[in-house]
């Protein structure tokens, strides 16, 4: 039996770009609804790359919508209920995708300056943010208004894009035969390298060497460090511990752009060189370009993941992920933070199994609120924030994870 490749290209595209949605959704409201993350640089350019995201996301998510009617009749394929004009706004908005990876570039300098040039939070916000926030924006408006202006937003196989209409026509750059004369968008092929591909990859190879250099300077960082005796070689040992982990996560955010890209650009390479699209490289595309949104989620969830995970080994990873996600919902009582700050958790919670946890949350605020006067047990001190047996401070510790703190 044939794979329905029609069904495939308008499912696949709007699945990934759900999960995107949610994903980028989840990382703006953690943001928004969270005080503490919205004074700080690494989180206001994560809100702001997850901004763009969904904008590309809702794009991929219409699929063909937009698209007029007989878009793609020639191929076989239905699903546009559009027409030009709601074709070409899918396509202006779908280059969002163009300011995302200007983020993640603008995400590696921020990483940079902390690492490698020692800027502070506050300097950075001063001096260089604004710009920060203006190049992705700057990128998206530009390329999208150079693909309108050539005529080179046009209905694709699960969107609309850059590229010439009809699709298979003999574009510029391309082996005609046979194909029919192009109606509009004639040098689309060269536009999706010029303002898409091109200044995609290039920053890709931007990044992928900024945060090389990160590693390298923590690397010798170390090494320096070894020098040291007594309580220099605990400062500074510290101080590199802090480069590590922040780098490490900088090095993470790397894998949404391979995960991302090298589908589309091997697919575009292979239609240059053939006059031909292979469907399952199309499918590839259609799922991997949509899911960068939540790829990143992963990522930027990953410093809370590990520090659950280090600290309550007992723990499943079904219930790691539960509390991980819980928590950034504001959905975990104060109590059961209190329980955590006071010890009281240790003895309890990790002695117990997720099906009879609020059971002992339970008993906690019992104790809890026991009269003063019986001074059998005191209330423990509370805490904004988890704290474990050790003292440790879990916001604390994603901070030096995910931004550094200020030296």
């Amino acid at each position: 039996m044939a794979p329905n490749w029609d069904l495939a290209f308008a499912v696949v595209p709007r699945v990934a770009a759900f999960f995107s949605l949610l994903g980028s959704g989840f990382i703006v409201y953690e943001v928004i609804s969270d005080v503490k993350k919205r004074k700080k640089v690494y989180h206001r350019i994560m809100c702001g790359m997850s901004c763009f995201d969904i904008i590309g996301s809702i794009c991929y998510f219409l699929g063909r919508w937009p698209m007029p009617a007989d878009g793609l009749s020639g191929f076989g394929l239905s699903g546009g209920v559009g027409t030009d004009a709601t074709c070409k706004t899918q396509a202006f908005f779908g280059q969002a995708v163009v300011g995302t990876v200007t983020y993640n570039a603008v995400l590696a300098v921020q990483y940079f300056m902390i690492v490698n040039l020692s800027m502070s939070e506050t300097t950075i916000a001063k001096k260089y943010e604004k710009i920060m926030h203006a190049i992705p924006f700057f990128m998206w408006i530009a390329t999208a208004i150079i693909g309108l202006s050539f005529g080179a937003l046009n209905p694709a196989f699960f969107n609309c894009w850059i590229t010439p209409a009809p699709i298979n026509c003999a574009a510029a750059g391309e082996i005609p035969n046979g194909r029919p004369p192009c109606e509009r968008g004639y040098y689309a092929p060269i536009l999706q390298w010029a303002i898409f591909y091109g200044p995609i990859w290039a920053l890709i190879i931007v990044v992928t060497f900024i945060m090389a250099s990160v590693y390298a300077s923590v690397r010798k960082l170390e090494k320096a460090n070894s020098k040291y005796t007594g309580s220099q070689t605990s400062t500074k040992a510290d101080s590199a511990k802090r480069s590590r982990m922040v780098a490490k996560q900088g090095l993470w955010y790397l894998f949404p752009f391979y995960a991302t890209w090298v589908f589309p650009v091997a697919t575009e390479i292979t239609e240059m060189a053939t006059a031909q699209y292979f469907n399952p490289m199309v499918i590839l595309v259609a799922f991997f370009l949509p899911f960068q949104g939540a790829l990143n989620f992963i990522i930027y969830m990953r410093p809370r993941f590990i520090k659950y995970r280090k600290k309550h080994q007992s723990w499943n990873i079904c219930y790691i992920i539960y509390r991980t996600v819980r928590k950034s919902l504001c959905c975990i009582a104060k109590d059961e933070d209190d329980m955590f700050a006071s010890g009281i958790g240790t003895s309890v919670v990790s002695r117990t199994s997720v099906l009879n946890r609020e059971s002992a949350v339970a008993e906690y605020n019992r104790r809890n609120t026991i009269d003063a006067k019986d001074q059998t047990i005191e209330p423990a001190t509370r805490k904004s924030s988890v704290t474990f047996a050790d003292g440790e401070d879990v916001d604390a510790e994603e901070e030096k994870v995910e931004e550094g703190a200020e030296a």
